[in-house]
């Protein structure tokens, strides 16, 4: 993990720093090292972590028969759509094995949006177009005021996916095609042109989770490590007492969450009237 360290020898990751109010952050400005012989410094720390690669196992089974009308009704191989439906179930526990560890894992801090609108407005709508968007908003300082990036993803449970699809300045994704069947994490569009909004159906119902995805690894909370690609594990075995064959699947590798401060989350609460914030 490559940080930057202050010239107090704390590291960004360790400091906890307010990027607006602590002073420390405005030293420079005070004493510039240009009237003594003080120069203001910074430093890179490099540290590195043991990590164990898992295996993760899957099988699929498929009767003659099946195979045999499969291929003689609609010259389909059932061999192929399994092969491809394995592949596809694999990729969704990815998913799901790392967005539960970022969610867990996200430590920036969290908002909680209230779904009862307070007196001072009129309607739910206006109280939505303007608190929900303030509520991603502070997650998204929280995580610059951490880690000097902003937020450019939002991973959203069912409830709350709904909230952010219906304001004013989301951006439904142009590539959707009504006819075809999205299964798992689903792209829906995005908000404010800043980010991309994600729905996944097996996330937690009511929990928006915002991270940031830089284009360099030194950029990176977190880490997924493969070190054997999901691959067919032997070859097909066939059962002459049953008459089915079943393939084996396996995929090892490792995750490794780097920091949690790129990450936090905006809870929807019904009962809750408006929104709150940490203190």
């Amino acid at each position: 993990f490559l940080d930057i360290k202050r010239e107090s020898d704390d590291t960004l990751e360790g400091s906890n720093v307010n990027a607006y109010d602590d002073a420390s952050w405005r030293s420079w400005i005070n004493d510039p090292g240009e009237t003594s012989n003080i120069v203001r410094q910074v430093s890179l720390t490099l540290t590195s972590a043991d990590v164990t690669a898992t295996a993760h196992k899957l099988k699929t089974v498929v009767s003659v028969e099946m195979e045999q009308d499969l291929a003689a009704y609609q010259a389909l191989s059932a061999s192929a759509i399994l092969a491809e439906a394995a592949s596809a179930e694999a990729a969704r526990e990815l998913d799901q094995v790392i967005l539960s560890a970022l969610l867990h894992g996200a430590s920036a801090g969290e908002v909680v949006y209230g779904g009862v609108m307070p007196s001072s407005y009129q309607n739910y709508s206006d109280y939505a177009r303007f608190e929900l968007p303030k509520a991603l908003n502070k997650v998204d300082q929280y995580v610059f005021a951490n880690r000097f990036v902003g937020t450019n993803w939002i991973v959203a449970g069912p409830n709350i996916a709904t909230e952010i699809a219906s304001l004013s300045h989301f951006m439904p994704n142009g590539d959707f095609d009504p006819d075809a069947a999205d299964v798992g994490v689903m792209l829906m569009g995005t908000v404010a042109g800043k980010w991309r909004v994600y729905r996944n159906p097996w996330f937690a119902t009511n929990k928006a989770l915002l991270g940031f995805r830089g284009n360099t690894w030194t950029n990176a909370g977190y880490f997924y490590l493969p070190y054997i690609p999901f691959q067919q594990a032997g070859p097909p075995l066939f059962d002459p007492d049953t008459e089915k064959t079943t393939v084996g699947y396996i995929h090892r590798y490792a995750t490794y969450l780097v920091s949690g401060k790129y990450y936090g989350t905006v809870r929807y609460n019904a009962t809750q009237t408006g929104v709150s914030y940490p203190s």
